[in-house]
This record gives structure tokens, C-alpha cells and sequence, in this order.
């Protein structure tokens, strides 16, 4: 199913049965972004459910091509996204490196697939949720989303030099974990030989 101007509209008017298809229609894509800003399904889906409903409360400020649609309901998402990482923001202030290292151990032990040659997106996915949910969530919006550093800065509530640090923390670890992985994808390959 795709979405037409014809749901667009009915969600307008709080037709129940066309939310209900505009939820499903974009729920993988969105479902995606979100996964990408937490470590779990359950914070992922909560964010994503706290962001339609803002979608659906402001509908009728959109225009109805499902092209622009798609742009403002994602960019809604972001602003949610954002919005639920500065009310938890003192809890995520603690994260412990520790955790990030068992994370990335288990994760280099149990998921190695010998077969594989090159890291595939869903590889590089798993190594950025490993990433700690500050340097996680200043990664996306730099990389992903495309914000400079003082928007970021801004929606954060750090100031620009700190997301500049959080960016170097991101990708130092990002390049840990691909060191990590090549080297015991040459081991493997010795063994193998």
C-alpha cells in the first residue's frame, strides 16, 4: 500500500482506519531511524510511537503530496527523538565504557560470520548502537541527518565544542571496532589456510 492524498486528508479529520495505514505504510522506514538512535527495540518504538502521534496531532499543517509528507513526518521524528534525549539526558550522562567493551566483545565473538569478506550495512548498524547513546545520537545527526555541530549544540543542550567531542569519541570507537574486526577476520583466514 502506498500512501495517497486520500489518507493524508483522512487523517486530517481523525479517521481512525487511515492513521492506522499511515502507520503501517511508514513504519519500517521510521521504525529504522529510530532503531539507529537507541539500543533497543522498546525505547525505539516508543520514541517512534510518541512521534506520530505529534505527526497525527499536525496533520492538517502539511501539505497533502505524499512526497512533503514524508520529509516533515521524519523530520518530526528527529525533533522527537531529540526532545526525548534532553529529558533523559541525566541518566544517559553516565554511560560506563565497560559495558561498551563486553558489548563489543560478545558481539566480535558470537557474530562473526566466517563467509563474510566485507562488513555489510547491517554490520555497521550493530558497531553504531554499540556506540554510547550521547556519541551514538551526535554521530547520527552529524552523518545522517546532516547537522553542523552548533545545531546539534542547540538541540542537545551541549555546547558545540562537546559535540565536536562526542563526534571524535564516535568515530575513534567506530575505528576500533573495524581494527577489531579485521583482525580477527586475518586470524580466521590463517586458520583457514
Amino acid at each position: 500500500m502506498q500512501v495517497t492524498p486520500e489518507i493524508l486528508k483522512d487523517c486530517e479529520f481523525d479517521d481512525r482506519r487511515a492513521q492506522k495505514n499511515l502507520y503501517e505504510i511508514y513504519f519500517r522506514m521510521h521504525m529504522s531511524l529510530c532503531f539507529s538512535y537507541y539500543g533497543n527495540e522498546e525505547d525505539a518504538r516508543a520514541v517512534l510511537n510518541m512521534g506520530f502521534l505529534k505527526v497525527c496531532r499536525n496533520i492538517a499543517t502539511v501539505n497533502q503530496n505524499p512526497k512533503v509528507f514524508y520529509s516533515w513526518s521524519r523530520k518530526i521524528l528527529v525533533n522527537t527523538i531529540i526532545d526525548d534525549y534532553r529529558k533523559n539526558k541525566k541518566y544517559l550522562d553516565s554511560t560506563d565504557t565497560r559495558e561498551y567493551d563486553r558489548e563489543m566483545e560478545s558481539t566480535i565473538n558470537s557474530d562473526y560470520n566466517q563467509g563474510m569478506e566485507s562488513l555489510e550495512e547491517a554490520d555497521i548498524k550493530k558497531m553504531i548502537k554499540m556506540l554510547p547513546e550521547t556519541a551514538r545520537s551526535v554521530f547520527m545527526l552529524y552523518v545522517v541527518e546532516g547537522f553542523n555541530h552548533r545545531e546539534i549544540a542547540d538541540a542537545l543542550g551541549i555546547n558545540e565544542g562537546t559535540s565536536k567531542w562526542y563526534l571524535s569519541i564516535a568515530r575513534k570507537q567506530l575505528r576500533d571496532m573495524l581494527e577489531r574486526v579485521e583482525e580477527i577476520e586475518a586470524v580466521l583466514r590463517k586458520m583457514v589456510i
